[in-house]
């Protein structure tokens, strides 16, 4: 069994989701540290991650917004920013167990990466789900490992400028 092998069968527990094209999931796992100078066929995550992000916000924006259907805009961007910041989703990422799968190189400072990139591998995940498998697909696994975190009481989140004045 190959490691590529265990690796996608590990997220697709993690996830719920089935992978058509594994190279996609393993893109979404790849550290531009771990690409070697000369290696023009391996990506990096970084791209998979922007348009994560993007898939990210429009999932939980969609599910708040049918979720709380009495919410104003205000409780619904303060809900959707805590959800979707790097914290939620290195969390979300640390649950499903991507912290030892991400492919870090030799200039990648291990651990200590490792936990700052979490988030964007997480994010780089969704993105590669969405390309794989349609928005459909992304959304069922966004609603799976988000679902508790939506359900939360909402508590007056504020931005750092308006908790210091």
């Amino acid at each position: 069994m190959s490691r590529s092998a265990d690796i996608r069968r590990h997220v697709e527990r993690g996830t719920g989701y089935a992978f058509r094209e594994p190279r996609l999931l393993m893109t979404a796992l790849t550290h531009v540290s771990s690409i070697k100078a000369n290696d023009r066929e391996t990506v990096s995550y970084q791209r998979l991650e922007f348009l994560g992000d993007r898939v990210l916000g429009l999932i939980v924006s969609d599910l708040l917004y049918k979720l709380y259907p009495q919410a104003d805009e205000g409780e619904l961007s303060k809900r959707l920013a805590d959800l979707v910041r790097k914290e939620s989703c290195a969390a979300v990422g640390e649950e499903i167990g991507l912290t030892d799968l991400i492919q870090i190189g030799p200039g990648g400072n291990g651990g200590r990466l490792r936990a700052s990139v979490l988030g964007d591998v997480c994010e780089a995940l969704i993105g590669a789900i969405y390309l794989d498998g349609g928005l459909p697909a992304a959304h069922d696994m966004v609603g799976r490992l988000w679902g508790a975190r939506l359900k939360k009481p909402f508590s007056a989140l504020r931005d750092p400028k308006t908790v210091l004045q």
